[in-house]
């Protein structure tokens, strides 16, 4: 499988801004074409992960197949 390339979303879950530029930056760094979704606690974490509230669109909140943990 050589020269394919995958993207996955990855949801972080942080509220220290500067942690989640920190990690912006990495990904920009790195090339990487993973789209980054930032919820700010557990409860919009679960929001985001059931489609919740804000998060009832599945096209607006995919499914991560990485998640970040503060």
């Amino acid at each position: 499988m050589k020269g394919r390339q995958t993207t996955m979303t990855i949801l972080m879950a942080d509220d220290d801004e500067d942690d989640c530029m920190l990690i912006r930056e990495a990904l920009a760094e790195s090339r990487l074409q993973n789209h980054l979704n930032i919820v700010t606690d557990g409860e919009e974490l679960m929001d985001y992960s059931y489609h919740r509230g804000a998060y009832t669109n599945p096209q607006l909140a995919p499914r991560p197949g990485f998640i970040l943990l503060d």
